[in-house]
C-alpha cells in the first residue's frame, strides 16, 4: 500500500530485513530512505526498481547492558548465534517486548550498531558454541572490548 504527501509516494518496508525501513520515491526517479524514528541507517542507499538494495535500519545499541542482553538472548536461543534474531518468527511484531532481539528487531547480530557502546568485555564469555563474523563491529577508540 502507498500514500501519496507533498508529491511524494511512501511505500512499505521493501527490503529483507526491513526493520523500521521505508523506500519513498520522490518524482519516481529515485529513492531517499528514512527510518522509523529511534532508527539509523546503515549501508548503501541504492535504488534498483523501486527496491531498496544494502541498506537497514538498525536499532543503535546504546550500552553493554542492552547489548549484552541482545547477546544473551540471542545465544540463548540460538547458540551458534546463527540468524538468532531473523528466526524468530515473531521479529516483526509491533510490540518490541515480543521480539526475541527486542528493538533490534529481525537484524542479525553481524549487523547490530553498536558504535554507542563504551564496554563490550566478555560479551561471550562461557559461550563455546558461538560461531559469528562479527568483524564489522565498530567500537569507539576508547571502548573496552577484552575478554
Amino acid at each position: 500500500a502507498a500514500a501519496a504527501s507533498n508529491g511524494n509516494i511512501i511505500f512499505a518496508p521493501f527490503s529483507a530485513d526491513g526493520v523500521g525501513l521505508f523506500e519513498r520515491l520522490s518524482d519516481f526517479h529515485f529513492c531517499v530512505p528514512t527510518c522509523n524514528p529511534g532508527y539509523v541507517l546503515k549501508g548503501v542507499t541504492s535504488c534498483t526498481n523501486r527496491m531498496l538494495t544494502e541498506a537497514l535500519c538498525v536499532w543503535p545499541i546504546a550500552d553493554r547492558a542492552e547489548l549484552k542482553a541482545a547477546v544473551d538472548a540471542c545465544l540463548d536461543a540460538v547458540p551458534s548465534g546463527e540468524k538468532c534474531c531473523s528466526s524468530d518468527p515473531r521479529c516483526w511484531y509491533d510490540e518490541t517486548a515480543m521480539r526475541r532481539c527486542g528493538a533490534l528487531g529481525c537484524s542479525d547480530m553481524p549487523d547490530w550498531d553498536v558504535s554507542q557502546v563504551m564496554d563490550a568485555q566478555s560479551l561471550f564469555a562461557g559461550r563455546s558454541s558461538f560461531f559469528q563474523d562479527i568483524t564489522g563491529w565498530t567500537f569507539s577508540d576508547d571502548a573496552i572490548t577484552t575478554g
